[in-house]
């Protein structure tokens, strides 16, 4: 079962759970699969879902990793990314 960590904080980080800031990503690489379907006016769901296969991980599925690591807190999940 996952755990999900709540941010409790301290004097340290004034309360707030975390130190510092921390980068949700979504990076896209271009294969030659998707250069095609670009080239080719592809609908975006099949764009996005050629991506995946090509190994993208999308923003939503990197901050839920980093809220499975203990690393950010659902709040800030739902604050970032709706």
């Amino acid at each position: 079962a996952a755990v999900v960590y709540e941010a409790v904080g301290c004097s340290r980080c004034e309360n707030r759970g975390y130190l510092g800031r921390l980068a949700v990503h979504e990076v896209l690489t271009t294969s030659g699969a998707l250069h095609r379907l670009i080239a080719a006016n592809a609908p975006a769901e099949r764009v996005g879902q050629q991506a995946r296969v090509d190994g993208m991980v999308p923003m939503r599925v990197d901050c839920w990793q980093k809220v499975l690591q203990g690393e950010t807190s659902l709040a800030v999940l739902y604050r970032v990314l709706g």
